[in-house]
């Protein structure tokens, strides 16, 4: 029971920040089909290492999202999920 109690709060500050960097995602997204359309048609290598590079950024950003540590409490999306307590 401690096992599942400690996977099931990992679980919850996993999905709190991966949320949490969605739109920042969105927007390294967007900074990179801008980048890509603002230079006209690139080779399929510079193509591809734009996004290969925001992949990696967006990929990069809940590990790097440590606001909850520094303001000392949690701040992923609440949602009126309450049914899921029940399960």
């Amino acid at each position: 029971m401690n096992i599942a109690m400690h996977l099931q709060a990992l679980a919850q500050i996993s999905s709190g920040r991966i949320l949490n960097c969605t739109i920042e995602g969105i927007g390294i997204a967007l900074f990179a089909w801008i980048l890509l359309r603002a230079f006209g048609r690139q080779n399929s290598g510079t193509q591809f290492a734009v996004w290969f590079s925001a992949l990696l950024a967006i990929a990069m950003l809940p590990l790097l999202d440590n606001s909850a540590l520094v303001r000392g409490h949690c701040t992923y999306l609440r949602c009126g999920c309450s049914w899921l307590q029940s399960v």
